[in-house]
């Protein structure tokens, strides 16, 4: 998990599919997590590149080297895996209460500074919409950290387990927006691709049912049990127009943002649970509607529900601060404002073209220390 910041510190000429991050806690959720056997030989058929080709990798590299040094290479990736190496051992009694805020709170520094060297990085040449995606990416890495922390407001039991689930979440929506924007820069990368290789990738937009990454007690229901082989990625899937598409979209009955936002601010927890389940509903609903059939179709639909399912943590994340209110004043407070920013993750996933999608929350939560 957390492969932006391992991604792309490594060399381009690795192949996506071979990437792993060795994190023992629900790994495999991302696009580039899942593989088959590493290939024995580097052989390939792919032609030589023309010259306006190798100039579009070398664009490609060098901003891609770019964001490697703003996430911070390969020693932020070393500081994921003490992170959570580090709640895994105080879960276990193994590591001190005290000594793990301690070492929550330098975490959250690397990350808040990779998140905010990342907002500096230029846009992407080709394409704008990369830099957002990875901008969009850390802010929810730093979240998933920040609730990470809140953890240590519960005693074991379902309310710690909730808290540690939906910062898996959030990580996991976190890699798969990264995976949005590395869909449009990895093509431009022309790596050679290697025989006698199969890759095989998770969809686009988590299936949180199927991972065992669904909320359950004391936010909702028991869910069913995890698929032992969730859903890989379709190589074709059924299209139709985009104005089919869209009417599809608006029959889901999604909650607005605005709902969000105003069920965040009255703090009703049935309320809150109601708009999740909603908005995850959505997204289940039209990972079986047929994509838009314009170029960018997959993507699109990927974007929306990703957007969609981030909104649905922003409801969990409130409706989490309700229940710990009468607990610890401060980690409510926390995540209701966790709730706010995740809100405002949303809205950015949305389709410009689209009717407005807008939270109204104050966007200066996204950039705020700590």
């Amino acid at each position: 998990m957390w492969k932006a910041i391992l991604a792309v510190g490594l060399t381009v000429g690795v192949v996506a599919g071979l990437i792993v991050f060795i994190g023992g806690s629900g790994g495999g959720n991302s696009e580039t997590d899942r593989a088959g056997p590493t290939p024995t030989t580097t052989t390939t058929t792919d032609k030589p590149l023309t010259a306006e080709e190798t100039a579009e990798k070398t664009e490609a590299e060098d901003w891609n080297n770019e964001v490697s040094q703003a996430f911070g290479g390969q020693g932020l990736s070393s500081d994921i895996r003490d992170l959570l190496s580090g709640v895994e051992k105080w879960k276990r009694g193994e590591l001190g209460t005290e000594q793990f805020n301690a070492d929550m709170v330098k975490h959250l520094d690397l990350f808040l500074r990779a998140r905010d060297r990342m907002r500096a990085v230029r846009p992407y040449p080709r394409d704008a919409r990369v830099k957002d995606f990875y901008v969009r990416s850390a802010d929810l890495y730093v979240e998933a950290l920040r609730v990470y922390q809140d953890m240590v407001a519960f005693g074991p039991g379902p309310m710690r387990d909730q808290t540690e689930l939906m910062a898996k979440r959030i990580r996991e929506l976190g890699d798969r927006i990264f995976d949005r924007g590395r869909a449009i820069v990895d093509p431009r990368l022309h790596i050679p691709t290697p025989e006698n290789v199969e890759v095989r990738l998770p969809e686009e937009v988590p299936n949180w049912v199927a991972e065992g990454f669904a909320a359950g007690p004391p936010l909702d229901d028991q869910p069913p049990p995890a698929d032992p082989s969730p859903p890989l990625r379709q190589a074709i899937r059924a299209t139709e127009d985009r104005s089919t598409w869209v009417a599809a979209l608006t029959s889901t009955s999604a909650p607005s943002a605005a709902d969000v936002a105003a069920a965040i601010a009255a703090g009703d927890p049935g309320r809150l649970r109601d708009q999740a389940r909603a908005l995850v509903a959505a997204a289940e609903k039209l990972r079986a509607e047929p994509d838009p059939s314009t170029p960018e179709g997959r993507e699109e639909s990927a974007r929306v529900r990703l957007g969609l399912l981030v909104d649905a943590d922003a409801a969990r994340a409130a409706q989490l601060a309700v229940l710990a209110a009468t607990v610890d004043r401060g980690a409510a407070d926390r995540l209701m404002t966790t709730a706010r920013r995740l809100a405002l993750t949303g809205d950015g996933l949305w389709l410009p073209d689209l009717p407005p999608r807008q939270s109204g929350f104050d966007p200066a939560l996204l950039t705020q220390t700590p």
